[in-house]
């Protein structure tokens, strides 16, 4: 319930109203990881079992990365298993976020897990090949594809 503020014609006393506000659908959930100022909005796709994460800024840095870091780890505790991490917004990486997309991967591999990248700009894919984590994390052209490599059978290797 949000209250809202009105004057009141024949004072100048502040009434507070109940109004009741109802969440709009959506097909994806956007959370703030964190209270800190630099935390970054995080959407959560869910296409049967696989989520879809997609962080939110064109930045990947380390300040962001603990909002993608919990949402991964919430998803994982709930259950999830199969991942897509599309990075199509971000335009820029550092290197402690490389690193935390490495412990996430890691995370779903000792989970029996997979977890696949995406949407990975020049820059961002130049940082990633110079690091090596793309001999290791599956890479795909977009989401549609990322997401027949996970429903396919077998494809959990990666």
């Amino acid at each position: 319930m949000r209250h809202h503020g009105a004057t009141s014609p024949k004072s100048s006393t502040r009434v507070r109203h109940k109004v009741s506000v109802k969440p709009r659908p959506s097909r994806a959930r956007v959370r703030r990881g964190g209270h800190s100022s630099h935390a970054q909005a995080v959407a959560v796709v869910s296409r049967g079992e696989v989520q879809i994460i997609r962080p939110q800024g064109t930045r990947l840095f380390y300040p962001h990365l603990g909002s993608l870091v919990r949402e991964v780890r919430h998803l994982v505790d709930l259950g999830a298993r199969k991942l897509v991490i599309d990075l199509g917004a971000v335009n820029d990486i550092d290197g402690a976020s490389i690193g935390g997309l490495v412990e996430l991967y890691r995370l779903l591999r000792q989970k029996g897990g997979s977890v696949r990248l995406t949407g990975l700009r020049p820059w961002v894919r130049k940082m990633l090949e110079m690091t090596g984590i793309l001999r290791v994390v599956p890479v795909d052209q977009g989401v549609a594809q990322a997401l027949v490599c996970l429903r396919s059978p077998g494809t959990l290797q990666g």
